[in-house]
């Protein structure tokens, strides 16, 4: 088709071929890509001919223009687009190898497998009892993968002997938001002894509690690693202060035997103020190492001054004689974390593997919280 001048024309170009316009020399006009139906709104471009060739396209859909000749002779065509015409040999080659891989992966959809992907992927799907294909390729022998695969477990909260020996009337285990009080005699959510309070940690929802030798663990029924570092929180009394008169300071004993539990993290409060157990003392941070960094923090306070007694216990004194300085509770946190869960691992149904020592099978599919591998020893050699 050709325009001349002050002449116009409106086409629908289909989906997938190439609007061309050629200009002739001195010609003009313009190109306007249009709404898709007429009264759909305004022109999508507007694209103006000043004596160059244009095209336009392809597109996904269907597209309106119109096409006006200002000066000149305009020549317009449709028609698919030739590859041959658009890129060289060497281009196309260079795409088409990017589009190739040389292993087949379930996820990969973005590239297309070569022959010897194919040919491996098919080696490893042999027959286990005939491992071999019938024509050109034949394949002697296809062993099973080498894996070792392991299954979920739970995480085990362990709660030691000698946490439990400091625990008196009145302290308190949280666990999964759970309040465990050691009591005189054991009620609802009290304990007074290990196999007590295990018992109150089987009822935890999620956990099964156990206590052997008078330790105390409670394991996890979910499996996996997100169950490790679940938190037990211990709070001990480790004094309150008392004997503070008109003519007498009041003061308290903090036992050595407490303070050697503290671990890395755990904390002391006293008075409004909390120390951590760091691997530094830095009494400006209220963090201390060891007892002598406790004593220097408590020390530090304005009311208060401490020192070691009996070798290694504290004890902690007010600074002035007075009644308001009794009755100050001293508390030791214990901080107890479960651990110890491993995560499984992640095998198909069916799904067949070994080690030097065993056979491996996956009765269904396993995530890393599943359990479903089990295992036969490969036993010795035969004769």
């Amino acid at each position: 088709m050709n325009l001349s001048a002050n002449e116009k024309t409106t086409l629908f170009l289909p989906a997938g071929q190439v609007l061309s316009v050629v200009a002739a020399s001195g010609a003009s006009g313009s190109a306007i890509r249009m709404a898709k139906l007429p009264g759909g709104g305004d022109a999508q471009s507007i694209t103006a001919i000043a004596g160059a060739n244009l095209t336009f396209g392809p597109y996904a859909a269907t597209e309106r223009f119109e096409i006006i000749c200002t000066a000149g002779t305009l020549t317009i065509a449709t028609a698919f687009p030739d590859p041959a015409t658009l890129a060289t040999d060497i281009e196309v080659a260079a795409v088409v190898a990017a589009l190739l891989t040389g292993t087949l992966s379930g996820s990969d959809t973005a590239h297309a497998p070569t022959v010897k992907a194919v040919f491996d992927a098919l080696a490893l799907k042999a027959p286990l009892a005939s491992p071999s294909f019938t024509g050109a390729t034949s394949f002697a022998a296809v062993g099973l993968p080498k894996k070792t695969p392991v299954n979920a477990t739970g995480t085990t909260l362990i709660l030691p002997v000698a946490d439990l020996a400091i625990l008196e009337v009145g302290d308190t285990i949280v666990f999964e938001e759970v309040t465990c009080t050691k009591a005189v005699e054991a009620g609802a959510g009290e304990f007074n002894s290990a196999a007590q309070l295990a018992a109150l940690l089987n009822d935890i929802e999620g956990w099964t509690g156990a206590e052997k030798e008078g330790v105390v663990t409670a394991t996890s029924d979910a499996l996996g690693t997100a169950q490790n570092g679940k938190a037990a929180t211990i709070t001990h009394r480790g004094t309150s202060t008392s004997g503070g008169s008109a003519v007498g300071k009041a003061w308290g004993v903090l036992s050595g035997d407490d303070l050697a539990r503290l671990a890395l993290g755990d904390r002391v409060t006293f008075d409004g103020a909390t120390f951590t157990k760091a691997a530094e003392t830095s009494v400006p941070a209220d963090e201390f190492a060891d007892v002598a960094g406790l004593i220097l923090c408590i020390d530090g306070m304005t009311n208060w001054t401490a020192e070691i007694t009996n070798g290694v216990d504290i004890k902690i004194e007010a600074a002035e004689n007075g009644t308001d300085y009794n009755d100050k509770p001293c508390d030791l946190i214990y901080v107890r974390t479960s651990a110890g869960a491993a995560d499984g691992t992640v095998g198909v149904a069916n799904e067949i593997c070994a080690d030097d020592s065993y056979l491996y099978h996956c009765i269904g599919a396993n995530t890393i919280t599943g359990a479903n591998w089990r295992r036969i020893a490969r036993g010795d050699v035969y004769y």
